[in-house]
């Protein structure tokens, strides 16, 4: 019979992990999943919305300028057509006409209504549009193209911007420029009733890109 071999020195039997240990392991990595995913996702949402806001604010602002240059109009002295003022037929035609050619849209369409007209973006996001006056034309602005269905401006989903004859604005009234960020913070956060919607946050848009487009976290809406 052969002799028994010594263990060599220096090594030692693997003992592999008990389900115990197993199970252990596997609950701490779901707590720290738990922990961490939710933030890294509510991020990943800010910074998408944030994109969007930029592109939509960049691309409209572009297609006024295009527009005022084409009509040899002076880029802040832009005006609406008349009987485009509250009729959905003839904004429509205009916005096909002299803005939609300059912007990558897939549909533009009149809503239920005798003002509002729907444009569909090719990035999922969409708007509502109508002329209020002959200086003005508002945009109701969704980050998903899906709850684009009404005149709202929520500040999560929906934001408001308006086209005046002095330029292309992420809020209802230029002078916001000249509001503080506290003023703009409190403004988003509270929102008011507009149309029957008692959900309108005017500037919520405005002081997203008062921050640089990014929705810091003292944004007063939960994205």
């Amino acid at each position: 019979m052969a002799p028994k071999r010594a263990p060599l020195k220096g090594f030692r039997r693997f003992k592999g992990f008990t389900l115990a240990e197993v199970l252990i392991t596997l609950v701490i990595i779901g707590v720290i999943a738990a922990l961490t995913i939710p933030g890294l996702l509510a991020n990943h949402r800010k910074e998408a919305t944030a994109a969007k806001l930029k592109k939509f604010f960049t691309t409209m602002t572009q297609a006024k300028n295009l527009w005022a240059q084409e009509d040899g109009m002076n880029q802040d002295d832009i005006s609406f057509p008349d009987d485009a003022v509250n009729n959905a037929d003839n904004t429509l035609a205009f916005f096909n006409e002299k803005l939609g050619k300059h912007i990558s849209s897939v549909k533009s369409e009149k809503v239920g209504s005798d003002k509002l007209i729907r444009v569909y973006l090719n990035d999922g996001s969409c708007f509502i549009s109508y002329i209020a006056t002959n200086q003005i034309m508002y945009y109701f602005y969704f980050t998903d193209a899906s709850k684009c269905t009404a005149q709202i401006y929520d500040g999560k989903t929906s934001f408001l911007f308006a086209m005046m004859n002095t330029g292309f604005f992420p809020t209802f009234d230029h002078t916001s420029r000249n509001y503080s960020r506290e003023y703009l913070k409190n403004g988003c956060a509270n929102p008011e009733t507009v149309g029957g919607n008692s959900n309108s946050r005017h500037l919520c848009a405005e002081l997203i890109q008062r921050d640089g487009w990014q929705i810091k976290d003292d944004y007063p809406v939960r994205i």
